[in-house]
């Protein structure tokens, strides 16, 4: 199956739906033009976080973990990850 076929089947699935009432769908990146325009009718939402709000979740989820908590404190590593990780969840 090509990928103009295959989105189709998805464009296809997603009309029908439009008029339905339906869960939300959450996706990372962003969608083909063919099924951003299948969405045309359909409210969505846009969410990101910005690097504040990562950086936030990070240290809280160390926080929460006594293992981790203890190993990044120990090394004096915490800014050094917390970057690193930044830096992997830009464009998401």
């Amino acid at each position: 199956m090509r990928p103009a076929q295959a989105t189709n089947g998805i464009t296809s699935v997603i009309s029908s739906i439009g008029a339905k009432r339906c869960e939300p769908i959450y996706h990372q990146s962003p969608y083909p033009k063919d099924i951003q325009e299948s969405f045309q009718d359909i409210t969505t939402v846009e969410l990101s976080a910005d690097e504040s709000d990562i950086r936030s979740y990070i240290r809280e989820t160390i926080d929460q973990n006594q293992l981790a908590k203890r190993l990044v404190k120990s090394a004096g590593c915490e800014e050094r990850i917390i970057s690193q990780l930044v830096n992997c969840a830009k464009g998401m």
